[in-house]
């Protein structure tokens, strides 16, 4: 069995704390810590996991440190140096992520990083946009999602007017804050289409279409629940849409999508052929799932 490098693995470690410590210190205790971002905090944790269930294959490979790793290191100092010239945070959480890849990339070698990639990947989905790139995306969600709740009411016969993000129902008026976007339910969505279209082995196209399929799912699932608060608030009063009520819906309505995007895993699979998900058994061997 292949022996781990303890030295190099600290001194790669200690390398990356010592120079983005500071970084560090602002993702996880400053933005990690948003409303809208908090979900990242589990990250680290799948990452783990995706790392320990493939531990089998990676303990049965043998790791060759390979200098093709620095040119990471070279692409994490470019964006080091525009994040500090710029003030971008942005950049400077690309460029730790290019550090961390190129400590993996050094230690471990081309074919045994490949093994690891898609838990890289999924670290960069940690890495908030910047604000004033946020902030856009929050206001075209906004009006979108108000838009599709109008609609959705419009088509079970219950008058309602839109003026902006602001929903008019004669008797009361439903604001569709910044919060209720559609942008917190999005990204963690795509998270978890990310997730089963690593698990999902099927063709390439097939994955491709999945991962695409998060989308439009997330903004029509928002715009829906935004609907079912104009009708809960009909038929219960505003109250009904608020506080407590109102995360609960929310969770209902990700978890409804997740199992849509489920849904549509087995749908994609091939007729009369069993749909492969790949489990931690061992070395990380395949079991077939029907």
């Amino acid at each position: 069995m292949p022996r781990i490098n303890w030295p190099g693995w600290g001194a790669g470690a200690a390398l990356v704390a010592f120079v983005y410590h500071a970084v560090i210190i602002r993702l996880v205790g400053s933005e990690w810590g948003r409303a809208d971002f908090d979900y990242c905090y589990l990250i680290p944790f799948v990452m783990a996991y995706l790392v320990w269930e493939r531990r089998g294959e990676l303990l049965s490979m043998p790791s060759k440190a390979s200098w093709a790793g620095l040119w990471a290191f070279g692409v994490a100092v470019i964006f080091l140096l525009l994040g500090e010239l710029g003030g971008e945070f942005l950049s400077l959480f690309i460029s730790l992520w290019f550090a961390i890849l190129g400590v993996c990339w050094t230690l471990l070698g081309w074919r045994k990083l490949k093994v690891v990639l898609f838990a890289l990947f999924l670290l960069a989905m940690a890495f908030p946009p910047p604000n004033y790139l946020y902030s856009r995306l929050t206001l075209g969600m906004q009006l979108l999602s108000t838009r599709l709740g109008v609609e959705f009411l419009h088509l079970l016969g219950i008058p309602a007017y839109r003026e902006g993000n602001v929903i008019d129902m004669g008797f009361t008026q439903l604001e569709v804050v910044a919060a209720c976007s559609g942008l917190r339910f999005l990204i963690p969505l795509v998270i978890v289409g990310m997730l089963l279209t690593y698990y999902f082995r099927e063709k390439w196209w097939k994955r491709t279409l999945l991962m695409l399929f998060t989308l439009p799912l997330a903004i029509a699932m928002n715009g829906l629940r935004i609907g079912l608060s104009g009708v809960l608030a009909r038929s219960y009063g505003p109250g009904i849409v608020e506080g407590a009520a109102h995360d609960a819906m929310g969770w209902v309505m990700f978890l409804l999508s997740a199992a849509i995007l489920a849904g549509c895993m087995k749908l994609f699979t091939s007729r009369g052929k069993p749909m492969l998900v790949t489990f931690p058994q061992g070395c990380g061997d395949m079991v077939e799932t029907r």
